[in-house]
């Protein structure tokens, strides 16, 4: 149903459309636990008010920062207070008293008050029910946009809202069921293009605001031309900044592609959804105000946005069918300038210890009710209830949802990664923390920490996110808008890609952590280990046993407002995070330091954020995580030191350290300089000491052995050279007494590389300890 802007219109006239959400929770209630009685006859209007022939509600961007044309939205509700129909003939789009964009309409309105009654009723419901995220946030003015009730309506008590919660869906079924009759359809919701690029010059300075307005002509029934009018405010908002000194692709340095993780779509509308998708009961606040992909694409460019993932309900994109679809909608729309990537938002039966309680329990009739992840880089559709009258609720009356656990495997099982949406949510928030594992047991990826509009401080779903890590799982920090109607600025998900904008190299960065959160400021997190640099997302393994230098915790920004940068520094079993460092800075870039002492006892992490003095921008990094090697275990730590032609050895092991066998523990160090020579070198102590452009992993005294690298030709630059030592051998031979039952030993590999300047090569460190 969404072709060119105009036929779009004619399509969806005949269907139900509309009312202004972003964000989380626009579905269907049940709770007929009072009746509705007295809210099911509200007036759309005071009684003393004039007659309307026409009510306009329009949806666009509020704000840009690439001027350009993109899509927006009218609805258009005929309530029926002025007799006969009404004929919509052209929309206009006007400023400074020219005309810049004219769109034909052939639309027939009928007239009937229970479209906007219904509109009317959403307006009006508390804030905890409603859940609006917008460019605001949960401190936005709401009053102030009402369009279908008159702001000196009280919002209902919650009480009352919980009534309406069973009305709306039971009113909105049977408006579907009587236009589907040949019942009066009194709204419509043509789509058109507004050219910002005419309303704002491509230079105009950040801050600059325009005005236009949104003309309908229309035709009264008895021959009269009319016209209504909305008018709409532009803003040229901050630019997402990057990086200087870091973003450099020429030479050499990631790009930043900014984009969002959660975007709904018209497949989830509960009347006129995209076709094929069918109507979305479940969904029943959602009646307008959804665009296509395509249609979004504009609207993201616009906002400066380089990718989004599409994540309908999986409850709404219920078929195979559907979900092929929204597939194919992506790779039309992806190009070398712009990337969407078809995804979901997969509901799951919560499980386990529960941990607090919102609305989605009362609406799943006292739950536990579902949680929403993000399924990202999966292959096909799964599973997550249906579109029908609350089909995200446990088999009510659908099949049951399977459990978050479940579907968690699922996400997995398809090479996918899954995210917590909106842990703390007032509604369908992710209560099951107590089963809740992260990456370190295959379970969650990460964590939506901002949702929705300007997200600021360490609580609500960033604090949801420190208290899982301080609880030992490993999570990264994502973002999303969630929006279910237009795009907006919020705090894109700004990823760090090696090489051209793909779907690809966006997935992979964005699974590695190499991404910040931001609605301006560029901001990422480094540590100087040894004699190297770990980038933001860095998983590093550390040894049990540390030497006592400290990690260099290094934050770099690029801001252009004032604000506070902070270095935070947390470990697992800890009560709180602590702050390293904390600076007050101008605008421009900079860089905050601070050391980070390691224990080797358990997991710790750093991360850096910033927050505008006026409170208007943050930014967010990834963590950089130090998994701790526990007592007794067998693994790798430290950082190689690549070839810079190409070669990256590895360290592996096959079978056990003994003080008894005289062989079988074989350490090989594969991926080196062909026919290099090479020196073990072994110690009982670790080191992260800067050596020949690498790390010295081992500590003194050192001892040393010699082999040489086989496989490849010699003088061939190849990099198929195998370094292998059986330590056991080394034990039985006696030469080192040290290496007795019990101690932990550490090893790397020193070899010899032509290539490199200077010419030493480094592997990784091994840890283990020896046995019987």
């Amino acid at each position: 149903m969404h072709g060119a802007p105009g036929q779009r219109a004619a399509q969806v006239g005949a269907v139900s459309r509309g009312v202004t959400y972003r964000g989380e929770m626009r579905r269907a209630p049940l709770l007929g636990l009072l009746g509705i009685l007295g809210l099911s006859q509200m007036a759309v209007r005071q009684s003393q008010a004039p007659p309307r022939a026409v009510v306009l509600e329009l949806h666009a961007l509020e704000s840009v920062r690439e001027p350009q044309a993109f899509f927006a939205q009218l609805t258009v509700h005929h309530p029926g207070e002025v007799a006969g129909d009404l004929e919509l003939e052209e929309l206009r789009v006007e400023a400074a008293g020219e005309v810049v964009w004219t769109e034909p309409l052939d639309l027939v309105l009928q007239g009937d008050p229970e479209y906007g009654a219904l509109q009317s009723l959403i307006e009006r419901l508390p804030e905890e029910l409603a859940h609006r995220h917008g460019p605001g946030g949960h401190g936005h003015d709401h009053e102030a946009e009402r369009v279908y009730s008159s702001p000196d309506e009280p919002r209902l008590s919650m009480a009352e809202g919980l009534e309406a919660l069973e009305e709306i869906p039971r009113r909105v079924r049977a408006l579907q069921e009587r236009m589907a009759a040949g019942g009066p359809v009194s709204f419509a919701q043509p789509t058109f293009l507004l050219p910002a690029d005419q309303l704002l010059a491509s230079d105009a300075p950040v801050g600059t605001e325009v005005e236009c307005t949104i003309v309908l002509r229309y035709r009264t029934a008895g021959g009269a031309v009319a016209e209504a009018s909305v008018p709409h405010h532009l803003v040229r908002c901050a630019p997402l900044l990057g990086l200087p000194g870091l973003e450099s692709p020429a030479g050499g340095g990631p790009s930043i592609w900014s984009g969002d993780l959660h975007v709904h779509s018209c497949h989830g509308e509960a009347a006129g959804a995209c076709a094929p998708s069918d109507n979305c009961t479940a969904e029943s606040f959602q009646l307008s105000g959804s665009f296509s992909y395509a249609e979004l694409k504009t609207q993201y460019q616009a906002l400066g946005i380089d990718w989004f993932t599409a994540t309908d309900h999986s409850y709404c994109v219920d078929t195979d069918g559907e979900y092929a679809a929204v597939v194919a909608e992506c790779a039309a729309i992806t190009d070398g300038s712009f990337v969407a990537i078809p995804d979901m938002e997969l509901s799951s039966e919560e499980e386990g210890p529960q941990t607090g309680f919102d609305t989605g329990d009362l609406l799943c009739l006292l739950g536990p009710s579902a949680n929403h992840m993000g399924a990202h880089g999966i292959t096909n559709r799964i599973y997550g209830g249906d579109s029908g009258l609350l089909g995200f609720c446990n088999g009510l009356f659908s099949d049951a949802l399977n459990g978050f656990q479940s579907n968690l495997a699922v996400v997995n099982g398809q090479g996918g990664w899954a995210i917590a949406n909106h842990p703390n949510g007032g509604s369908f928030g992710w209560n099951s923390r107590a089963l809740t594992v992260g990456q370190e047991a295959g379970g969650l990826h990460g964590v939506e920490i901002w949702n929705g509009g300007l997200t600021t401080g360490q609580g609500g779903n960033v604090g949801a996110w420190v208290d899982w890590m301080l609880g030992g799982r490993r999570l990264y920090a994502y973002s999303g808008s969630d929006t279910h109607d237009e795009a907006f600025a919020f705090g894109a998900n700004r990823a760090l890609v090696d090489g051209p904008l793909t779907a690809a190299a966006v997935e992979q960065a964005l699974r590695a952590g190499r991404s910040f959160l931001s609605n301006g400021p560029a901001l990422v997190v480094e540590a100087d280990l040894g004699g190297v640099t770990l980038p933001m997302g860095s998983v590093q393994a550390v040894p049990s046993v540390l030497s006592a230098q400290p990690v260099k915790a290094r934050a770099l920004l690029n801001t252009g407002t004032p604000g506070t940068l902070t270095l935070f520094a947390g470990q697992v079993g800890a009560s709180s995070e602590v702050v390293l460092q904390s600076l007050a800075v101008g605008a421009g870039p900079l860089t905050l330091e601070a050391d980070l002492p390691l224990t080797g006892a358990t997991r710790q992490w750093v991360r850096a954020y910033f927050e505008a003095s006026n409170g208007s921008q943050a930014a967010y990094t990834n963590p950089i995580f130090f998994e701790a090697l526990p007592q007794g275990t067998t693994g790798t730590y430290c950082v190689a030191r690549p070839d810079p032609v190409g070669c990256e050895p590895g360290l592996t092991w096959q079978g056990a350290p003994s003080a008894a066998s005289g062989f079988g523990f074989l350490v090989t160090a594969d991926q080196v300089r062909n026919q290099t020579f090479g020196v073990p070198v072994w110690s009982l102590a670790s080191a992260q000491q800067p050596f020949f452009g690498g790390t010295l992993c081992v500590g003194n005294p050192l001892r040393r052995g010699a082999v040489q690298a086989t496989g490849g030709g010699t003088g061939l630059p190849g990099c198929s050279g195998v370094l292998s030592l059986d330590f056991n051998q080394v034990i039985a031979s006696g030469t080192d007494p040290s290496l007795v039952v019990g101690v932990t030993v550490h090893l790397q590999f020193w070899y010899r590389n032509v290539q490199a300047s200077p010419t030493v090569g480094l592997t990784q460190a091994l840890q283990f300890t020896i046995g019987q």
